[in-house]
């Protein structure tokens, strides 16, 4: 999962199925990363062949 929320990340599998039509991740976990960032929280990621993958957004309640 090393560096999912940097800008435009290619997909390890390295396909357009993978990732979208250009084998990459895109800028929606990238921009979800500033937001939860700049409100001082944090994003959690687990992911298994199991059950898939889950984001966690943690945000604090007060600044």
């Amino acid at each position: 999962m090393n560096g999912i929320f940097n800008p435009m990340k290619r997909s390890e599998a390295g396909n357009a199925a993978a990732g979208g039509a250009s084998g990459n991740l895109g800028l929606g976990l990238y921009i979800a990363d500033r937001i939860v960032h700049a409100h001082k929280g944090r994003i959690d990621v687990e992911s298994t062949e199991e059950h898939g993958t889950t984001f966690t957004v943690h945000l604090p309640r007060r600044a």
